[in-house]
């Protein structure tokens, strides 16, 4: 049985299924619920959150699970900060881009995408396509670094926020359970791995839902998912000469590909002499090297990047690996035409993209709670 009275094994009906228990997921959950259906979520692990979850390390405070930064929508921030009660603050300093010697605004490669797209709408004389692309948020150029906000907490207060809005709504979530299949008929059925089946007149999937197969119109859909290991190892760092920073993303280097300083988010759980560094690193190496020389070659990579400066002790450090799944996005516009609108889909890989593009429909349920 569920945490919310379900049993399993058996068949149920449910007015709307999502898969995956992220943010984005659980505000559409509210955004359904708001409307009078009835909602089931299926996680695959044992707790909501997805990605911005934390972890807990022997000697370390509670931190979030890796590198984030979110790309700058003003609508998706005031949303996050009014639904979901998020107190977000300025990254200080701005993020950065670092190739090399060279450390460059990290909002600049949107200069470059805007760029690429207008020519590319120029050259196709699609000018309804570059219309609309002006009001898109990735459509921007400037040449002074834009603000980019974060939670004060950083995962701390998004899981905060979640368990908040699962007890205020009421949500149903089965955990520790994959989707096995889907089918389409009058009604779609999903079927999970213990057993259990689940008649549903719409479902709701994310970029990153996993599912073993979908069968639509009694034909299975064929569908390329790219399996992703994130590792990320935690430091601990004491006596060492940090270099002021908040979220860099790291090119032309062989180990390190980013790295956010997350002091502040536990700034009251440390003492004033220590700083916790997170560090994302590429997964073949991070293998090949083994976790336990994985912590000293990580040091001197910071040191040879300019990130840390002397000797000093490491007080504690842990390494996790946190696996996702990216589906196909061909794949994905075939699984909402296929399945006649009663599939949807949420973009989640960028968060606040994700937020922005859905604020439409999102909005309502401010209106209707204030």
């Amino acid at each position: 049985m569920n945490k919310h009275g379900h049993k399993l094994n058996e068949e149920m009906k449910i007015d709307h299924v999502i898969i995956g228990a992220g943010p984005i997921s659980i505000i559409e959950a509210c955004y359904q619920i708001s409307r009078g259906k009835e909602v089931l979520i299926i996680e695959e692990r044992d707790r909501p959150g997805g990605a911005w979850g934390t972890i807990q390390y022997d000697g370390m405070p509670n931190v979030e699970v890796g590198c984030h930064v979110w790309d700058v929508s003003l609508p998706a921030y005031d949303f996050l900060e009014e639904f979901m009660k998020l107190k977000l603050q300025p990254l200080t300093p701005s993020p950065k881009i670092k190739r090399k010697l060279v450390r460059i605004p990290y909002d600049w490669k949107m200069n470059i995408a805007t760029l690429k797209g207008v020519v590319r709408n120029l050259r196709t004389l699609n000018f309804k396509h570059l219309k609309a692309s002006v009001h898109q948020p990735d459509f921007r150029w400037s040449l002074r670094p834009s603000k980019y906000l974060y939670p004060v907490n950083g995962a701390k207060d998004i899981e905060q926020a979640i368990h908040r809005l699962i007890e205020e709504y009421n949500i149903q979530i089965i955990f520790n359970q994959r989707v096995k299949s889907i089918q389409n008929d009058e009604y779609l059925k999903v079927d999970l791995h213990d057993g259990t089946r689940i008649v549903s007149d719409r479902l709701t999937m994310t970029s990153l839902s996993t599912v073993d197969s979908i069968v639509l119109n009694k034909k299975p859909l064929e569908f390329n998912v790219k399996p992703v290991d994130y590792i990320h190892l935690h430091l601990l760092l004491e006596d060492f000469e940090v270099r002021k920073f908040s979220y860099e993303r790291v090119f032309e280097n062989e180990l390190i590909h980013r790295v956010s300083d997350m002091t502040s988010q536990v700034e009251n759980e440390i003492d004033d002499s220590q700083y916790l560094l997170c560090v994302g690193v590429f997964e073949n190496e991070a293998k090949a090297i083994g976790e336990h020389a994985l912590k000293d070659k990580v040091i001197l990579h910071l040191k040879e990047l300019g990130y840390i400066k002397g000797e000093g002790e490491v007080v504690s450090s842990g390494v996790n690996v946190y696996s996702s799944f990216y589906n196909d996005p061909v794949y994905l516009e075939q699984v909402k035409e296929r399945s006649n609108q009663k599939i949807s889909v949420l973009h989640s890989t960028n968060f606040t993209y994700g937020i922005f593009h859905q604020l439409d429909r999102w909005r309502t349920v401010l209106t209707a709670t204030n």
